[in-house]
């Protein structure tokens, strides 16, 4: 199965055209296989039937011309010339004349074995003969080499057909007592016989074609009449999901479309609403957190101590930028704040030297690279990592790579986490007992924020083991975000 999905188009229209085809395709083919099996055996029984009852005919002729005087012989064949011949095409030889017959055709074999096993049965022992089929330009009449198609017209013109389109002729050669050599050549009474042994020649492979071509013709439109709506339905459920206006979805269409139509617009309808109500709550929250920091703010002018001063001011200024930071990720994961360009390097290079100033071991492997993205988010994300690596495993490695995606791994050296709680770290308020024991005042959101953080800046957020030790915090980020 996953042979085949790995050879399957991308999309659905094409995925659908396929398919059709394929069921076509293959349709056509059995249907073609039985037909064509039954032709080739209706026509070998019909050939065999023909070329008995031509070779019955033909035996009746030997026995006339046996029973002729040897003088009159050629007497009769001269009549029968100048009658425009019959059945059978008649003439004397002194010597069996070689044929150039048709031998790479089973059915003309065919042919050529049932006229002459009927000669052979009609006249009995008494009669050596020699049976062939072929085409006029190749037969020779005479043992001068005359061919049929140099006699004049009108000794072939009743028993054979030479023109427009000449057909194969039956042979037969057989000894007298006088010791010629009577030369019989006809038609079968179908003279084009040999056009049924292959049924897929010529136009028939056209119209083989004609019915695929034309169910193909009629489901293109179908199937895009049922792919288009849901591509305009996928494209409309990528813009919900990055917070853009997206185009009225047409009410008409299949009822399954209009049921998936209605669902997605009651969807994004709770969603809006539970956003907007969320945001309510936190803008109060954010309201009356502003309050008491414009308080501090104030008081904070009454301190003699300039540079102490200055210090509250940034204290109060970093909170004010949290509580608007947490306003805005609860609305979209991400700060609002514009897309900017950044050096990564330097920026963990100012992230980790607070924590190495205090003895921490932080060790950082990155290239320049220049960043485009929300500078502020990333910050907090980055932070919020390094922090919980140093908290919970006391050395941290920060190791960037350039490959589809920028990947920037942040590997603590603590005891890791077993696999099974792996993907229950960033669910809200998971803690394990190492972490509780590291950190009693944790609430267990770090990993969440972080995760809804990256999501924002249309990353992904991957936990795992490292081989010898340790978690690892993977961000894998575009390293420009549009």
């Amino acid at each position: 199965m996953r042979l085949i999905e790995s050879l399957m188009p991308a999309s659905l229209l094409a995925r659908m055209i396929l398919t059709l085809a394929l069921g076509m395709v293959l349709t056509q083919t059995a249907v073609s296989l039985n037909w064509s099996t039954h032709l080739h055996n209706q026509a070998r029984h019909d050939t065999q039937q023909a070329a008995g009852y031509l070779g019955s005919a033909a035996a009746a002729t030997v026995h006339y011309f046996a029973l002729l005087p040897q003088s009159y012989q050629p007497l009769v064949i001269d009549q029968l010339r100048e009658m425009g011949g019959t059945r059978f095409f008649v003439t004397l030889n002194p010597e069996v004349l070689q044929i150039n017959g048709i031998s790479d055709d089973p059915l003309a074999e065919q042919a050529r074995i049932s006229f002459q096993q009927a000669l052979e049965e009609q006249l009995g022992t008494g009669f050596p003969l020699e049976a062939a089929i072929a085409w006029p330009e190749q037969l020779v009449t005479s043992e001068q080499g005359t061919l049929i198609t140099d006699l004049p017209r009108q000794w072939t013109e009743f028993s054979l057909l030479l023109q427009p389109k000449p057909a194969p002729i039956l042979v037969a050669q057989i000894a007298l007592e006088n010791g010629d050599w009577l030369y019989l050549a006809s038609l079968m009474p179908d003279p084009y016989f040999l056009d049924k042994s292959n049924p897929f020649s010529g136009w028939s492979w056209l119209i083989q074609l004609v019915p695929i071509l034309s169910a193909l013709v009629l489901m293109i439109p179908l199937t895009r009449s049922i792919t288009k709506p849901l591509a305009r339905l996928s494209a409309a459920t990528h813009s919900f999901g990055r917070g853009l206006a997206h185009e009225a979805l047409p009410e008409t269409g299949s009822r399954e479309y209009r049921n998936l139509r209605n669902a997605l617009l009651e969807m994004e309808r709770r969603i809006e609403q539970f956003i907007a109500d969320r945001g309510r709550l936190f803008s109060s929250i954010s309201h009356d957190l502003r309050t008491p920091i414009t308080r501090l703010k104030l008081r904070t002018e009454m301190l003699d101590d300039p540079q102490i001063q200055q210090e509250f001011h940034e204290d109060l200024d970093d909170l004010s930028r949290l509580v608007t930071a947490a306003l805005q990720s609860v609305k979209d994961t991400a700060l609002d704040e514009p897309i900017s360009e950044v050096r990564l390097d330097e920026l963990l290079r100012r992230l980790t030297q607070t924590y190495s100033l205090s003895g921490q071991v932080v060790s950082i492997k990155c290239p320049e690279i220049l960043l485009q993205t929300r500078v502020l988010a990333l910050k907090r994300v980055l932070d919020n990592l390094i922090n919980n690596a140093l908290l919970y495993g006391d050395k941290v490695d920060i190791r960037v790579e350039q490959r589809e995606q920028l990947w920037i791994s942040i590997r603590d050296y603590g005891p890791g986490v077993a696999e099974s709680e792996i993907e229950n770290l960033i669910q809200p308020g998971q803690r394990l007992e190492h972490g509780r024991s590291r950190n009693q005042d944790g609430q267990g959101l770090g990993l969440t924020i972080s995760h809804n953080l990256v999501l924002g800046l249309g990353g992904q957020l991957k936990l795992f083991n490292h081989p010898t030790g340790g978690l690892v915090a993977q961000i894998r980020l575009p390293q420009k975000l549009t």
